[in-house]
């Protein structure tokens, strides 16, 4: 049996700051409605279950629709966002200024990112890959 996975990611978050997974963030009014339009689209291809983090910018506008179009909503929190650590909350001007080879690291080659009191992109990865591995089963 194969399985079709549409992966989508959640809508816009207020701009210029560090989130992470320490920093559950609620999305704009522009992300909410992003997400609705995702939820309506991904049910006319008959997608039936959403999977996400339990991190309110993807759960939100979700748990409604998955109500009102009769889906099913998982929350996997291997999919929760990457841990900044230290630059969690942070605006990303004030990294680039404090921390400039780690951010031109994030921004350009973010496997040799290693952000300070956070997770390696490696353990990030395989985090995640876990979860498209269960997926895929």
């Amino acid at each position: 049996m194969s399985k079709e996975i549409y992966l989508v990611r959640h809508g816009a978050v207020p701009e210029g700051i560090c989130n992470g997974r320490r920093l559950d963030v609620e999305p704009t009014e522009e992300g909410e409605m992003q997400t609705i339009l995702n939820m309506l689209a991904l049910n006319r291809l008959g997608v039936f279950t959403i999977i996400s983090s339990g991190m309110r910018r993807t759960t939100g506008a979700i748990q409604e629709c998955t109500r009102i179009l009769n889906m099913e909503h998982e929350v996997d929190e291997r999919f929760i966002d990457f841990d900044a650590g230290d630059w969690t909350g942070k605006r990303w001007t004030d990294i680039a200024r404090e921390d400039p080879e780690q951010y031109s690291n994030c921004m350009h080659d973010g496997r040799k990112l290693i952000v300070p009191g956070g997770e390696s992109m490696e353990w990030f990865e395989a985090r995640v890959m876990q979860g498209w591995e269960d997926l895929l089963k």
